[in-house]
């Protein structure tokens, strides 16, 4: 798979099937899995502080990801 587009651009009534560039605003960004799961991956190997990134209840039991993990894992994965 490695010698495949990590992304592809799919737009509307648009002759080809497919290119490796949006055309224009209808253009719909398609993203390879494997390439994505390796995109969460680096980005979770990155992180310094998990307690910056982690919701606590009460009782200080880990049970969630924060808005900000969020954020930056969208940053991240668009190439901020």
């Amino acid at each position: 798979m490695k010698n495949l587009p990590e992304k592809i651009y799919a737009t509307p009534n648009f002759d080809r099937r497919w290119q490796t560039v949006a055309i224009d605003d209808e253009s719909m960004e398609y993203v390879r899995k494997d390439a994505f799961i390796e995109k969460v991956v680096n980005f979770m190997e990155k992180i310094d502080n998990v307690d910056e990134y982690t919701w606590y209840n009460e009782e200080e039991h880990a049970v969630g990801i924060t808005e900000k993990c969020i954020e930056d894992l969208k940053k991240y994965i668009e190439g901020e």
